[in-house]
């Protein structure tokens, strides 16, 4: 109960402070705090029905193949896959994308798009974050996950909306949608940033590569 206290609270403050970012004068701010349910499943409500209409079908693909990646993994998926979630419209993807590594400003724009897709689509239920040790300025396909706000979060999309959602969207597989945005990662991989990972370096020494 308590960190569901804790969790509502951190959702009204990030909310207001999203008023204030848009220049919300105080007596906006109030109403916009008298507005906010008291319930934290109500919160989510709140925040889930307030997806544009027009983004719901994307919206819907980000939020099912989260749950089939991150949420039954309980681990975070690297930004560079959600960065594109808007090719899934095409059939074709990635078959029809030529195998290339990404340059580092291609990397830098997929990167920087992804807090406001993610503020789009999911309204902050879904974020991006720096891996910990992400020290470097230019931006990396491994220096940033995805993950759901809070575990609640995940728990609350589950519970009361998965099944919404997959009637909305019939035939959508959101694994293998997932797999598809695997491959395209793998097609655009940086090659030589790769082999600089620690986890591809113990790989090769274990084989004697």
């Amino acid at each position: 109960m308590q960190r569901g206290v804790f969790l509502w609270a951190r959702l009204v403050v990030r909310s207001l402070l999203n008023g204030i970012g848009h220049r919300a004068n105080p007596r906006d701010l109030r109403k916009r705090l008298d507005r906010i349910p008291k319930g934290l499943d109500e919160l989510f409500d709140s925040i889930f029905d307030s997806i544009d209409p027009e983004d719901r079908p994307l919206s819907d693909k980000l939020f099912l193949i989260a749950i089939k990646g991150i949420g039954k993994w309980e681990e975070p998926c690297d930004a560079m896959t959600f960065s594109r979630l808007e090719d899934l419209d095409d059939p074709n993807f990635p078959q029809n994308r030529p195998m290339r590594p990404q340059s580092q400003s291609e990397i830098n724009e997929h990167i920087m798009r992804m807090p406001y897709l993610l503020d789009r689509f999911s309204k902050g239920l879904i974020e991006i974050k720096p891996q910990p040790k992400h020290t470097t300025e230019d931006h990396n396909e491994f220096h940033y996950r995805i993950e759901f706000y809070h575990r609640t979060v995940y728990e609350y999309i589950v519970g009361a909306r998965q099944r919404e959602m997959e009637i909305r969207n019939p035939g959508f597989d959101a694994l293998a949608s997932a797999l598809r945005l695997a491959v395209a990662n793998i097609k655009f991989l940086n090659l030589p940033d790769f082999q600089e990972r620690p986890d591809y370096k113990e790989w090769t020494k274990s084989r004697d590569l």
